[in-house]
């Protein structure tokens, strides 16, 4: 089966595994610890403690807890993701 991701300009939120994503759950109250955007079909860009960097939405599988659903035009998911 083929996985399909959110539309560029979407964001998704994950819940990781380790001590430091437990303490960002803890103190923000929160189920997940770490969001990113996609800015294309299989790319995402995320915070890092060093920078953003781009990745691949893969490197989340079985933490992805919700993707944005929030309906874009072509303008504002180009203005999001660049």
């Amino acid at each position: 089966m083929e996985r399909t991701y959110p539309r560029r300009g979407q964001f998704g939120v994950v819940r990781t595994k380790g001590f430091v994503p437990a303490v960002i759950r803890l103190m923000t109250r929160s189920q997940v610890n770490h969001a990113f955007i996609y800015t294309r079909e299989d790319c995402i860009v995320e915070a890092e403690g060093t920078g953003a960097r781009h990745a691949r939405p893969s490197e989340y599988a079985g933490h992805l807890v919700a993707t944005s659903d929030i309906p874009l035009t072509a303008r504002e998911a180009r203005a999001v993701a660049s």
